[in-house]
């Protein structure tokens, strides 16, 4: 969305034309400056990626005031508070365009419950309970790619201890079958740090169902099954 190309015009030059992707070719002192441009960019944090070239407008002249020495047109101290929200807004605005491309997908069909389900491979087997243990192979990913959960070998997978949107999609799974999962924040963590998870995230799985191994029996109630039936 050529954030650098606007953000560095700001120090006097346009780096990429906004649209062609055209390289312009600089000075040795405007690459110091484009230098700066990144690093000021870089320190956007959770806005990077979220902001659009229109929101950009405003951002840039609050640079330019700054490196200008200008007035102000705000009281930072009075304004700065609310950028915290801003950028949650920002991103609840990606999720939610996120989950309506990810329903325009081939195969894709989107639940009641706003969790985005798209067949890979349709399967024939079983369909599992939401107390069920399941065996799978998965992968979790954030939006960006990034991996926080990958099991490629034959996993057993208890679904009570699942979050609700992962338990809720493979529901709608038959054995044998492949499927992408992409569950809303409010279906995941929620707004929970869960390791390398950020809090308010999309989570989104490509789960193979192998087989359905019916109702989980934590392993004390097995031993005390299996005393029960014992001959005396």
């Amino acid at each position: 969305m050529c954030m650098l190309a606007i953000l560095t015009t700001a120090a006097t030059f346009v780096l990429v034309a906004c649209g062609g992707g055209k390289q312009v070719e600089l000075t040795e002192k405007e690459k110091n400056l484009y230098a700066l441009g990144l690093s000021l960019a870089d320190q956007m944090g959770p806005f990077k990626g979220q902001i659009t070239p229109e929101e950009l407008g405003p951002v840039k002249q609050g640079l330019l005031d700054i490196a200008l020495e200008s007035k102000p047109a705000v009281n930072l101290g009075e304004y700065l508070p609310r950028v915290g929200n801003l950028s949650e807004k920002m991103r609840q605005r990606h999720r939610k365009a996120y989950l309506a491309q990810a329903a325009t997908e081939e195969g894709a069909r989107r639940l009641p419950s706003g969790i985005v389900i798209q067949e890979l491979r349709k399967g024939t087997g079983k369909q599992p309970a939401a107390k069920d243990s399941v065996l799978v192979r998965y992968k979790g990913t954030l939006r960006d790619g990034t991996v926080f959960e990958e099991y490629d070998q034959p996993t057993a997978l208890n679904l009570m201890y699942s979050t609700f949107g992962f338990r809720k999609a493979i529901k709608e799974m038959r054995e044998g079958g492949k499927a992408r999962f992409v569950i809303p924040a409010g279906m995941g963590y929620k707004d929970k740090q869960a390791g390398t998870v950020p809090p308010n995230s999309l989570l989104i799985y490509e789960v193979e169902l192998l087989k359905v191994e019916g109702k989980y029996v934590a392993p004390w109630k097995q031993e005390q099954a299996t005393r029960s039936t014992e001959p005396e």
